[in-house]
């Protein structure tokens, strides 16, 4: 199965999950979610930099890397 890295699949429902590495509007981190590590980009709706640790929501998917925003 090919993966398109351009095509974003958004979930019907968010996944939480908890962040590894910091990610911000200009920086790609790493995301704890569905069981796995995965690289992490900011949901475009979300515009600030989440820190290490935070909780957030997995809103969907682009290529491999899943879309979050913050929980709160």
């Amino acid at each position: 199965m090919w993966i398109s890295p351009d095509k974003v699949e958004l979930f019907q429902h968010p996944v939480p999950g908890i962040l590894e590495a910091e990610v911000s509007i200009h920086q790609t981190g790493r995301v704890k979610a569905i069981a796995s590590s995965w690289p992490a980009e900011l949901y475009p709706s979300d515009a600030r930099t989440i820190a290490v640790g935070s909780p957030v929501l997995v809103m969907g998917i682009r290529g491999i890397t899943l879309l979050v925003k913050s929980e709160f």
